[in-house]
């Protein structure tokens, strides 16, 4: 049965958003779940991640938070976690002490290593039967609505 839009203009707009939106959320609950299991939350992943993709597997607490599109406020929690956990440590930059840098632990290494892999295991399993042309496709199609997304929220002179 379709669903009841009644006298929406667009049915397919509400269609279409609404189909996106339960997607995400379906992802999120998904990759969650998984990150669960080894005591992580979606964004002390990223954190992790990002951490672990540097060069030297450490970045100034700003930086962090810009990568992680998260206030400094934010950042400063999921350090605080990860720190507390012994995944990460505050260290203070050589050449300027007033930054404060995260690094990862060896355990914090090991521990993303493996996360790393079963996630990006997961994510290729998702995608199984997806070609990389309706991959890119939806990748083009994500990108576009974004990008429409900020425009509408743009004030108009």
């Amino acid at each position: 049965m379709a669903p009841f839009y009644g006298r929406h203009p667009d049915p397919l707009a509400s269609e279409t958003i609404l189909s996106v939106l339960g997607l995400s959320r379906a992802l999120v609950d998904h990759f969650a779940t998984g990150m669960s299991r080894h005591d992580l939350s979606m964004s002390r992943f990223a954190v992790l991640v990002r951490l672990w993709q540097t060069d030297r597997e450490r970045a100034p607490l700003n930086e962090i938070a810009e990568w992680c599109n998260v206030s400094p406020r934010n950042i400063t929690g999921l350090v605080d976690g990860l720190a507390a956990a012994g995944l990460v440590e505050r260290v203070a930059q050589h050449d300027d002490r007033r930054v404060t840098l995260a690094r990862l632990t060896p355990a914090g290494i090991r521990l993303v290593e493996r996360v790393a892999a079963e996630h990006w295991a997961e994510q290729a399993r998702l995608l199984a039967g997806v070609s990389e042309t309706d991959r890119r496709t939806l990748i083009d199609l994500c990108i576009r609505l974004g990008s429409r997304i900020t425009a509408v929220q743009q004030p108009t002179a």
